[in-house]
């Protein structure tokens, strides 16, 4: 095909201006970074705390780099900031300002009460931190070595002093333990309790040749300890067993019969189970009385607020009143003690953070400087723990394929939520009044929930709760925390706006996303109210 001469040099042009477009294109410095976000969960673990939120809660990072300076520390009363971890509870690896960053993370506070310094000839070889209401360090660090000496356990006093310091050890203050170093020949003998209580290493130093004395016996729920044994045979080990080497003793266990009484606090303080051993038939003496704002305790019962019998400590527990696994669960019943000299009446002016007039509430959005404003209901509101796994909306039940009856999600567009602050009841009672609509259901969802939450009684009673809309839920995300923790978990709450015909909006309190939902998947709630 021949090409006209003319149309040549106009062929040219456009070539050249397409690579240039496409050099341009290519061109590293026109490229954006990619960036990363690292959220900060202060993971603040006691609604009865005076907290401070970290300062700020997330930062965005380029690929490949670091925060360069961390927030300003949390806090909160009574416990210690350990830093911040890839894991919960100071689990996982800890982030600092020098991590690099290459995906989006959350990363979590380590709180703890008390710490254990394991000191290694004058230096700090490793620390471990005591949370309530835990009573013993969740794990020893490795031992150290030493060409020259011998490692033989970790002591409350230098070279040896004091007592040994086991994993059975409780602590109650800060302390150090030493590591104990010795010439002479050292054997361990470390108990493996078989599921009981940890018991630890023991070390043997020659001249020694045993033990010498056995250790406190373990504990085992439902068993009897029937002493220690060691080798392939079951052989019995004792205070006089020859150490010749390195060697593990294990638990022998007797079963008994006994059933598990578990309280269920109903939203108060918690409380630990207890077991009744044959040949009692009893608890004897009951645990220490739960704790609930705003509430006073009136005894357990066999069924929730008061209903059934009362069970005391001389209540007889058997099969007769217990599950096939020999369980029986008793719950707290609380009289509504607001106002009163323990929780005097709450007024205005109020600031975020505050307790609010509901006594019970978290004001976590004020106006007219704050005579006015949302609180939301506290944690375990809901049947003494926090609703989750709630559907923002059910429509008529439907039978599937295999003749089964099951909840249809509603996916007709109710078209009359807003998102904005001070819409939230309306859409509340504007998706009940669509179900309703319909014929209602018999299954709870999100709306119906909170509307239906009430406390107090008489002049007191606080009965217009709602689910908050999708600003109300963002506003309570971002002061989840201020001044004392929301109780929140990480999990994704329901907004009561509609996101679509299918979908609501709903937010994540791990790292504060929004999105929208299936109506009927599941998500926590939290009721708030307008004051």
């Amino acid at each position: 095909m021949k090409v006209s001469t003319k149309i040549i040099p106009f062929l040219m042009i456009l070539i050249t201006i397409l690579a240039l477009i496409g050099c341009s294109d290519s061109g590293e410095g026109d490229k954006q970074p990619i960036s990363y976000t690292v959220t900060f969960s202060s993971q603040f673990n006691n609604t009865e705390s005076t907290t401070v939120m970290p300062n700020p809660t997330s930062i965005t990072v380029d690929a490949g780099k670091t925060v360069g300076t961390l927030p300003t520390a949390p806090s909160m009363s009574g416990y210690r900031f350990g830093g911040w971890w890839t894991g919960k509870n100071g689990a996982g690896t800890q982030f600092t300002e020098s991590t690099i960053v290459n995906f989006n993370i959350i990363v979590y506070a380590y709180w703890y009460n008390y710490q254990v310094i394991f000191n290694n000839n004058g230096e700090v070889y490793a620390t471990r931190g005591i949370t309530l209401p835990e009573k013993t360090v969740s794990s020893f660090p490795t031992s150290p070595t030493s060409t020259d000496y011998n490692f033989a356990g970790w002591y409350t006093a230098p070279n040896g002093g004091g007592s040994q310091f086991f994993p059975s050890t409780e602590v109650t203050a800060d302390i150090t333990v030493y590591a104990r170093w010795v010439t002479e020949r050292v054997y361990t003998v470390t108990y493996n309790s078989e599921g009981g209580s940890i018991v630890g290493t023991y070390y043997v130093i020659a001249p020694a040749t045993t033990v010498e004395t056995l250790p406190t016996d373990p504990t085992k729920p439902f068993y009897a300890f029937n002493g220690w044994t060691y080798g392939c045979c079951g052989a019995a080990f004792t205070a006089d067993t020859p150490v010749t080497d390195n060697m593990t003793a294990y638990a022998t266990w007797q079963e008994t019969s006994g059933y598990t009484v578990i309280y269920d606090s109903y939203g108060g303080s918690a409380v630990e189970d207890q077991y009744v051993i044959s040949p009692a038939t009893n608890v004897g003496t009951l645990p220490a009385n739960p704790t609930k704002r705003c509430y006073a305790f009136a005894g357990w019962y066999t069924e929730a607020n008061g209903e059934g019998t009362e069970f005391t400590a001389t209540t007889t527990v058997n099969n007769s009143n217990t599950t096939d696994d020999g369980k029986i669960t008793v719950y707290a019943n609380w009289e509504w003690n607001y106002p009163s000299t323990t929780y005097p009446l709450a007024t205005a002016p109020f600031e975020v953070g505050d307790y609010g007039p509901s006594c019970v509430g978290k004001v976590f959005y004020i106006t007219d400087g704050g005579a006015h404003g949302l609180e939301a209901a506290p944690p375990n509101w809901y049947e003494g723990e926090e609703a989750s796994s709630i559907a923002w909306i059910y429509g008529d039940p439907a039978t599937d394929e295999n003749e089964q009856v099951y909840q249809r999600t509603q996916s007709t567009l109710n078209g009359n939520t807003l998102t904005a602050i001070g819409t939230g009841l309306a859409n509340s009672n504007a998706i009940v009044a669509q179900v309703t609509a319909v014929g209602g259901t018999t299954t709870p969802y999100a709306a119906q929930i909170c509307l239906d939450y009430s406390v107090g009684e008489g002049t007191y009673e606080f009965d217009d709760w709602y689910l908050p809309s999708q600003d109300e839920l963002a506003e309570l995300y971002a002061n989840r925390d201020v001044k004392r923790s929301g109780g929140f978990s990480d999990a994704g709450y329901w907004s009561s706006s509609e996101y679509g015909q299918w979908d609501g909006w709903s937010q994540y309190f791990s790292d504060g996303r929004q999105t929208g939902t299936s109506k009927g998947s599941g998500r926590m709630i939290r009721p708030i109210r307008a004051f």
